[in-house]
Protein backbone atom coordinates (compact mmCIF):
# COMPACT_ATOMS: atom_id res chain seq x y z
CA UNK A 1 0.00 0.00 0.00
CA UNK A 2 1.52 3.54 -1.31
CA UNK A 3 2.59 5.30 2.30
CA UNK A 4 0.47 8.88 2.94
CA UNK A 5 1.70 12.12 2.26
CA UNK A 6 2.00 14.67 5.39
CA UNK A 7 0.03 16.92 2.65
CA UNK A 8 -2.51 14.34 2.19
CA UNK A 9 -3.25 14.21 5.92
CA UNK A 10 -3.36 17.78 6.36
CA UNK A 11 -5.99 18.35 3.95
CA UNK A 12 -8.06 15.91 5.24
CA UNK A 13 -7.93 17.87 8.36
CA UNK A 14 -8.79 20.94 6.33
CA UNK A 15 -12.23 20.10 4.52
CA UNK A 16 -13.45 18.91 7.79
CA UNK A 17 -16.72 19.80 8.65
CA UNK A 18 -16.73 23.48 10.54
CA UNK A 19 -18.69 21.03 13.46
CA UNK A 20 -16.08 18.82 14.13
CA UNK A 21 -12.85 20.03 13.15
CA UNK A 22 -11.59 21.75 16.23
CA UNK A 23 -12.09 18.14 17.63
CA UNK A 24 -10.12 16.23 15.35
CA UNK A 25 -7.34 18.89 15.37
CA UNK A 26 -7.02 18.70 19.09
CA UNK A 27 -7.11 14.70 18.79
CA UNK A 28 -4.15 14.81 16.51
CA UNK A 29 -2.40 17.39 18.73
CA UNK A 30 -2.59 15.01 21.58
CA UNK A 31 -1.92 11.60 19.54
CA UNK A 32 1.17 13.11 18.37
CA UNK A 33 2.47 14.60 21.69
CA UNK A 34 1.70 11.21 23.22
CA UNK A 35 2.63 8.77 20.66
CA UNK A 36 5.54 10.60 18.09
CA UNK A 37 6.83 7.51 17.20
CA UNK A 38 3.47 6.36 15.47
CA UNK A 39 3.25 7.50 11.57
CA UNK A 40 -0.11 9.41 10.61
CA UNK A 41 -1.28 7.79 7.32
CA UNK A 42 -4.28 8.00 5.33
CA UNK A 43 -6.54 4.24 5.62
CA UNK A 44 -10.45 4.39 3.62
CA UNK A 45 -11.02 7.90 3.94
CA UNK A 46 -9.82 9.08 7.57
CA UNK A 47 -6.30 9.92 9.10
CA UNK A 48 -4.95 6.23 11.12
CA UNK A 49 -1.54 6.47 13.58
CA UNK A 50 0.31 2.76 12.51
CA UNK A 51 3.24 1.41 14.45
CA UNK A 52 3.24 -2.31 14.32
CA UNK A 53 0.11 -2.35 12.94
CA UNK A 54 -2.95 0.25 12.98
CA UNK A 55 -2.96 1.81 16.75
CA UNK A 56 -5.94 4.52 16.28
CA UNK A 57 -7.70 6.38 13.19
CA UNK A 58 -10.27 9.24 13.54
CA UNK A 59 -13.30 9.43 11.80
CA UNK A 60 -14.97 12.98 11.36
CA UNK A 61 -18.20 13.10 10.42
CA UNK A 62 -20.84 16.29 10.39
CA UNK A 63 -21.81 16.25 13.46
CA UNK A 64 -19.48 13.91 15.44
CA UNK A 65 -16.08 12.40 15.85
CA UNK A 66 -15.12 8.70 16.53
CA UNK A 67 -11.79 7.83 17.88
CA UNK A 68 -10.95 4.08 17.16
CA UNK A 69 -8.67 1.95 18.76
CA UNK A 70 -8.14 -0.75 16.61
CA UNK A 71 -7.28 -2.78 19.41
CA UNK A 72 -9.41 -1.74 22.24
CA UNK A 73 -10.98 -4.20 23.62
CA UNK A 74 -7.89 -5.49 24.99
CA UNK A 75 -7.10 -2.25 27.30
CA UNK A 76 -8.67 -1.47 30.59
CA UNK A 77 -11.55 1.25 30.62
CA UNK A 78 -11.59 2.74 34.13
CA UNK A 79 -12.85 6.15 32.87
CA UNK A 80 -15.72 4.51 31.07
CA UNK A 81 -14.18 6.63 27.92
CA UNK A 82 -15.35 3.92 25.38
CA UNK A 83 -18.75 3.68 23.77
CA UNK A 84 -18.59 0.00 22.50
CA UNK A 85 -19.77 -2.59 24.73
CA UNK A 86 -17.22 -4.05 26.74
CA UNK A 87 -18.60 -7.77 26.75
CA UNK A 88 -19.08 -7.45 22.86
CA UNK A 89 -16.14 -10.04 22.04
CA UNK A 90 -17.18 -10.19 18.26
CA UNK A 91 -14.78 -6.66 18.11
CA UNK A 92 -11.37 -6.10 18.95
CA UNK A 93 -11.95 -2.36 18.42
CA UNK A 94 -14.06 0.15 20.58
CA UNK A 95 -14.40 3.66 19.53
CA UNK A 96 -14.54 6.98 21.82
CA UNK A 97 -17.35 9.33 20.04
CA UNK A 98 -16.88 12.70 20.36
CA UNK A 99 -19.77 15.91 19.77
CA UNK A 100 -18.27 19.08 21.20
CA UNK A 101 -14.25 19.80 22.15
CA UNK A 102 -15.19 20.04 25.71
CA UNK A 103 -15.71 16.32 25.77
CA UNK A 104 -12.35 15.81 25.62
CA UNK A 105 -10.96 14.19 28.56
CA UNK A 106 -6.87 15.02 27.68
CA UNK A 107 -5.15 13.07 30.99
CA UNK A 108 -7.28 9.88 30.24
CA UNK A 109 -7.42 10.06 26.37
CA UNK A 110 -3.35 10.60 26.62
CA UNK A 111 -2.77 7.60 28.61
CA UNK A 112 -5.08 5.07 26.49
CA UNK A 113 -3.16 6.23 23.57
CA UNK A 114 -0.14 6.06 25.54
CA UNK A 115 -0.89 1.99 26.55
CA UNK A 116 -2.26 1.77 22.72
CA UNK A 117 0.97 2.47 21.33
CA UNK A 118 2.75 0.68 23.96
CA UNK A 119 0.33 -2.78 23.53
CA UNK A 120 1.27 -2.33 19.45
CA UNK A 121 4.60 -2.08 19.94
CA UNK A 122 4.79 -5.15 22.74
CA UNK A 123 2.45 -7.51 22.47
CA UNK A 124 1.12 -9.54 19.42
CA UNK A 125 -2.75 -9.29 18.67
CA UNK A 126 -5.01 -11.90 20.15
CA UNK A 127 -6.50 -14.53 17.76
CA UNK A 128 -9.95 -13.55 16.19
CA UNK A 129 -12.27 -15.56 17.82
CA UNK A 130 -13.30 -18.02 15.38
CA UNK A 131 -17.21 -17.98 14.75
CA UNK A 132 -19.42 -21.10 14.64
CA UNK A 133 -21.51 -20.75 11.35
CA UNK A 134 -25.18 -22.41 12.19
CA UNK A 135 -26.13 -25.47 11.11
CA UNK A 136 -28.35 -25.03 7.16
CA UNK A 137 -31.50 -27.05 7.42
CA UNK A 138 -31.86 -29.19 4.10
CA UNK A 139 -33.78 -28.21 1.60
CA UNK A 140 -37.20 -29.97 1.53
CA UNK A 141 -36.48 -31.59 -2.35
CA UNK A 142 -32.74 -32.80 -1.23
CA UNK A 143 -34.14 -34.39 1.77
CA UNK A 144 -37.16 -35.91 -0.17
CA UNK A 145 -34.55 -36.85 -2.72
CA UNK A 146 -31.99 -38.45 -0.39
CA UNK A 147 -35.09 -40.61 1.28
CA UNK A 148 -35.46 -42.45 -2.04
CA UNK A 149 -32.17 -42.82 -2.64
CA UNK A 150 -29.96 -45.20 0.15
CA UNK A 151 -26.51 -44.50 -1.51
CA UNK A 152 -27.22 -40.68 -1.87
CA UNK A 153 -27.63 -40.40 1.32
CA UNK A 154 -24.83 -42.42 2.58
CA UNK A 155 -22.18 -40.18 0.53
CA UNK A 156 -23.98 -37.03 1.81
CA UNK A 157 -23.80 -38.61 5.43
CA UNK A 158 -20.00 -38.73 4.52
CA UNK A 159 -19.19 -35.64 2.91
CA UNK A 160 -17.50 -32.83 5.29
CA UNK A 161 -20.25 -30.40 6.98
CA UNK A 162 -18.91 -27.44 5.03
CA UNK A 163 -19.33 -29.71 1.54
CA UNK A 164 -23.13 -30.66 2.91
CA UNK A 165 -23.62 -27.04 3.71
CA UNK A 166 -22.74 -26.07 -0.20
CA UNK A 167 -25.21 -28.34 -1.45
CA UNK A 168 -27.64 -26.75 0.98
CA UNK A 169 -26.98 -23.88 0.00
CA UNK A 170 -27.25 -24.38 -3.47
CA UNK A 171 -30.13 -25.96 -4.04
CA UNK A 172 -31.44 -23.96 -0.78
CA UNK A 173 -30.91 -20.87 -2.83
CA UNK A 174 -32.84 -21.57 -6.03
CA UNK A 175 -36.56 -19.78 -6.81
CA UNK A 176 -38.05 -22.02 -9.43
CA UNK A 177 -39.43 -25.19 -9.00
CA UNK A 178 -37.90 -26.47 -12.33
CA UNK A 179 -34.40 -24.85 -10.99
CA UNK A 180 -34.72 -26.59 -7.83
CA UNK A 181 -35.35 -30.47 -9.23
CA UNK A 182 -32.37 -29.62 -12.05
CA UNK A 183 -30.21 -28.69 -9.18
CA UNK A 184 -31.20 -31.99 -6.83
CA UNK A 185 -30.56 -33.94 -10.18
CA UNK A 186 -26.96 -32.67 -10.34
CA UNK A 187 -26.41 -33.35 -6.76
CA UNK A 188 -27.64 -36.87 -6.91
CA UNK A 189 -25.34 -37.50 -9.83
CA UNK A 190 -22.72 -35.97 -8.02
CA UNK A 191 -23.04 -38.04 -4.76
CA UNK A 192 -23.43 -41.04 -7.07
CA UNK A 193 -19.59 -39.77 -8.38
CA UNK A 194 -18.21 -39.58 -4.61
CA UNK A 195 -17.77 -35.31 -5.63
CA UNK A 196 -18.71 -32.72 -3.36
CA UNK A 197 -20.13 -29.66 -5.30
CA UNK A 198 -17.11 -27.24 -5.68
CA UNK A 199 -14.14 -30.22 -5.86
CA UNK A 200 -13.36 -29.32 -9.27
CA UNK A 201 -12.41 -25.77 -7.79
CA UNK A 202 -10.30 -27.09 -5.05
CA UNK A 203 -7.90 -29.52 -7.17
Amino acid sequence: MPKSSASECDAWFEKLPPNTRPICERLRAIIHRTAPDLEEVMRWGMVAYKGQGLVICIGGFKKHVNLLFFRGAELEDPRGLFQRQRDDSSASNCGVRLEDPSQIQEAPLRDMVRRAAHLDANVAPLPKPKTKRQALPMPAALKKALAKNKAARQAFEKLAPSHQREYNEWIGGAKQEETIQRRVEKTLAKLAAGEGLNDKYRK
